[in-house]
This record gives C-alpha cells, structure tokens and sequence, in this order.
C-alpha cells in the first residue's frame, strides 16, 4: 500500500515576497502551486526548491526590482464625489474615504475646513 500525501492547507499555501530600497534584487519565496505556475507562466524560473516525499513544497524566484510591480485592486470603477473632488482640486484623498487629509482633519478637530 502506497502512504497518503497530505496536501499543504490553504494557510500553508503562502508567499513571501521581499525587497528593500537598497538590493536592487526582490525576492519571491512561495509554497503555493497556484503562485509557482503564475510565475512560471511569466517566464520566471526558480533558483532554489525544497523537497519532501519526493514533491516540491516551496521554490525560491528572484527578479530584478525595475520589473517587480505591486499594487492594491480599485474596488470599483467609480470615485465618489468628495474624492474626485479632491483630486480636482490637487490634493491627495485620504485612503477609502473619499475625502481629503484635509477635510478628514477639520472634522476631527471641530474647525472649519480651510479650503471651503
């Protein structure tokens, strides 16, 4: 009888991506099978993988920081009125609000807001 593989749970299906402002490197460390074929998919080839039972558990990538893009998902299409507003007007919205520091920190402190 052949032992049973167990499978990583979803908390085990991490990854760890890590750079610094001064290696010019970003490092990509992942145990997830989903994460190893989306990079593959782009073309990345692993530098180092750890074994067990004869399976890959976790594979190391290694790509340069000038190619490396990170960033949040906008969640929907539309900005609200008060943050396009604030963008209109140059400054910058406070985040998921819709209002600017400004108008953020007059509320807070009971004052006016200067630029109404």
């Amino acid at each position: 009888m052949r032992p049973r593989r167990s499978r990583p749970t979803l908390a085990e299906q991490e990854t760890v991506i890590r750079w610094d402002r001064e290696d010019p490197l970003v490092h990509i460390w992942t145990a997830s099978p989903t994460e190893m074929r989306r990079l593959a998919q782009k073309g990345l080839a692993s530098t180092r993988e750890t074994n067990s039972g004869g399976r890959v558990t976790g594979r190391w990538y290694v790509i340069p920081r000038r190619e490396f893009r990170w960033g949040l998902k906008r969640q929907g299409a539309r900005l609200s009125p008060e943050h396009a507003r604030a963008l209109q007007a140059g400054r910058r919205p406070a985040a998921g609000t819709g209002e600017s520091h400004t108008s953020r920190d007059a509320v807070r402190t009971n004052a006016p807001d200067p630029e109404s």
